[in-house]
C-alpha cells in the first residue's frame, strides 16, 4: 500500500489529492463529500465520501463501503499511474 500514517483521517484527506495524482476525477458535491470517479475513458465506477468511509458505486449502483485504506488500494490497483 506504501502508507505509514495509521491515522484514519489524514488518510481520508489525502484520498482526493492521490486520485487526482492518478488521474480520476474529483470534486466535492453539495452536501460537501468528495467524490472520486474512474478515469475518462471508463466512468464505469465512483467512490462517494460517507462518514469517514468511501462508498464504491458501479454503474450507478452502491456496492459496497471501504475504509480508506481500502478505497486508496483499490484506485492504485486501477491506476494507470503505478506509484
Amino acid at each position: 500500500m506504501g502508507f505509514t500514517d495509521d491515522s484514519q483521517g489524514n488518510q481520508s484527506n489525502r484520498l482526493p489529492h492521490l486520485a487526482s495524482e492518478w488521474g480520476f476525477s474529483c470534486c466535492k458535491n453539495a452536501q460537501g463529500h468528495w467524490q472520486i470517479q474512474s478515469q475518462a475513458c471508463e466512468r464505469q465506477w465512483s467512490l462517494e465520501e460517507c462518514r469517514e468511509q468511501w462508498l464504491l458505486s458501479v454503474k450507478g449502483v452502491p456496492q459496497i463501503l471501504f475504509q480508506t485504506a481500502e478505497a486508496i488500494d483499490f484506485m492504485q490497483r486501477r491506476s494507470k499511474v503505478r506509484p
